[in-house]
């Protein structure tokens, strides 16, 4: 292989790690997937029943994030001694008792298919990125990632911590995907 060549696949070596990079540090930033008004789905249906069940909220488990959510996220939050924004970030959830192990839904997707790397019993680097990208490929547009574990890997929230190797095999299979 000549000079060239071998620069060339360094270069873009070091972007993807850079990339992946950036991407890790958005993703464990502590405002990442904060909720606010305007947000709608199962992870606000989550934060609404939780509202509820402290008596916080009284409105319809309608998973909008409506000013009456926002309004019982600032109640909360003031009463658990927090900053209250009315944004569910990592600190209110935390506060409300959520987290990946309760509710799959609030698993970032980065470990999520690192967990199921790590189950399809794949073993070294390149097996587990097939492995990522081909649970990727069976998750379409109207199909999430949580739902496909769900009905094909049940258990792994409860399976140990993915590898450094499956973390890194999720992480640029998720990278290629959105590239």
């Amino acid at each position: 292989m000549d000079n060239s060549k071998k620069l060339w696949q360094i270069v873009t070596l070091l972007a993807a790690d850079l990339a992946l990079l950036v991407l890790i540090s958005l993703l464990s930033s502590p405002t990442a997937g904060a909720m606010h008004m305007g947000h709608s789905g199962e992870k606000v249906a989550v934060i609404q029943q939780k509202l509820c069940e402290n008596k916080f909220y009284s409105g319809e488990i309608s998973g909008k994030y409506s000013m009456e959510t926002r309004s019982a996220v600032k109640n909360f939050q003031e009463h658990s001694g927090l900053e209250s924004s009315g944004e569910t970030d990592y600190a209110t959830i935390s506060a409300m008792g959520i987290s990946s192990r309760t509710h799959l839904c609030f698993t970032a997707e980065a470990e999520l298919l690192a967990r199921c790397v790590q189950e399809s019993g794949s073993v070294g680097y390149p097996s587990m990125l097939k492995a990522a990208e081909e649970i990727l490929s069976k998750t379409k547009a109207a199909r999430t990632l949580g739902s496909y574990v769900c009905e094909y890997y049940p258990d792994v929230i409860d399976s140990p911590e993915p590898s450094p190797e499956a973390y890194t095999a999720a992480l640029h299979a998720l990278l290629n995907r959105y590239l």
